[in-house]
């Protein structure tokens, strides 16, 4: 008999001399009954005559004949959760005896490993199939991805030479303009036309930025080792930094196995933004690292004017600048295109900075890069 629970009680799975297949028989898992009385003492029950038993009743089937003595034991279950009962029954009185109820017993427990090997086989199965459905809705996925990113490429190529072209020819547009009135417009017409192109230049700026960032994570480069005294000093030849301004590099920088390119542009954008944004004509930035055990943490630093705390997830954020965009060419594109690439990287990026007091940009880049 197996034990559903304790309200619903124990339905016959199987017995010799009635059909299985027909209407399901339950049994109380009460102590009223033999079933549930075995249950709750947990030990072999032995009935040498059904009429004068007081402990219990013992139930009788209308189709089946009735029962003179009977030896019930526990089928053990895992976590001390039984899967039922055994019993076996007589027609006629016999004297069940301690060997019966022992080897009754050790049937229960042949019959206890044979049900858990057979719910395990059932929930392996079980889990065969989700896992063969998942993989199935992944790999459809994985399409649907492929697919979008095809997409999206597509997109960003068209995008990009679609609003590219007509800048391209307001500047040139300009250009031929101020050419062919040089002799007759003011300088205050001169200056405005400057300022067209200018806007220009910043829209462009911006489609590029929105391309990078939208770029981030989608294609990866193969690591390499890289050498990262050499690369900063690969980036300090393409920024030509102001006389003014010094950049000091720590000599010892690592070489450690990574993707060069995201690395290049996160340190070339936070040592742009260092030197762009200096208030004083003269300045020192500085960049150190520390290592961290399974990662390396790089510090980009600067005596500037500094950012308040409020601003600091601010400066973050996409599209997001602090000053005014007309005192500072600036697309708010940098910052969140370094954090993005940073923790597609599996590293994090973090800023220490006080106004008047100058700024920390700290990020963390992993030894073993992100597969």
């Amino acid at each position: 008999l197996e034990l559903k629970s304790l309200s619903r009680g124990f339905v016959i799975r199987a017995g010799q001399g009635w059909d299985a297949a027909g209407e399901p028989r339950w049994v109380k898992a009460t102590v009223e009954s033999q079933m549930g009385y075995t249950l709750v003492v947990n030990r072999p029950v032995l009935v040498q005559d059904a009429e004068t038993e007081t402990r219990f009743r013992i139930p009788q089937f209308p189709d089946t004949p009735p029962i003179a003595s009977s030896l019930s034991v526990v089928i053990p279950g895992v976590d001390n959760q039984p899967f039922g009962v055994l019993c076996v029954q007589n027609q006629t009185h016999r004297e069940f005896t301690r060997n019966d109820a022992d080897f009754l017993q050790s049937i229960a427990n042949v019959l206890a490993i044979a049900i858990e090997r057979k719910q395990s086989e059932e929930m392996l199965r079980a889990h065969t199939n989700e896992l063969a459905c998942m993989t199935t809705v992944l790999a459809k996925t994985n399409d649907e991805l492929a697919e979008r990113n095809r997409e999206l490429n597509q997109f960003a190529y068209v995008a990009s030479h679609d609003l590219k072209a007509p800048l391209r020819a307001i500047a040139s547009l300009s250009e031929w303009i101020e050419e062919d009135t040089q002799d007759v417009i003011s300088e205050e017409t001169r200056q405005q036309i400057s300022l067209l192109r200018s806007r220009v230049q910043r829209i462009e700026n911006l489609i590029n930025g929105l391309l990078q960032y939208a770029r981030i994570g989608r294609s990866k480069t193969r690591a390499e080792l890289v050498d990262v005294n050499v690369l900063l000093r690969e980036i300090m030849g393409f920024l030509s930094p102001p006389p003014g301004i010094t950049v000091e590099i720590s000599p010892d920088m690592p070489s450690f196995m990574a993707r060069r390119w995201p690395l290049r542009q996160v340190f070339a954008n936070l040592i742009n933004n260092a030197i762009k944004h200096h208030d004083q004509p003269n300045g020192l930035v500085q960049i150190t690292y520390t290592d961290r055990g399974d990662y390396y943490e790089f510090a980009v630093s600067d005596d500037g004017p500094g950012i308040a705390p409020e601003y600091h997830d601010k400066v973050f954020m996409i599209f997001q600048v602090l000053k005014a965009r007309d005192k500072t060419e600036n697309t708010g594109v940098g910052l969140s295109l370094v954090k993005k690439t940073v923790e597609v990287e599996g590293g994090s990026i973090y800023l220490e900075s006080e106004v008047g007091a100058g700024s920390v940009f700290r990020f963390s880049w992993p030894k073993q890069p992100a597969p």
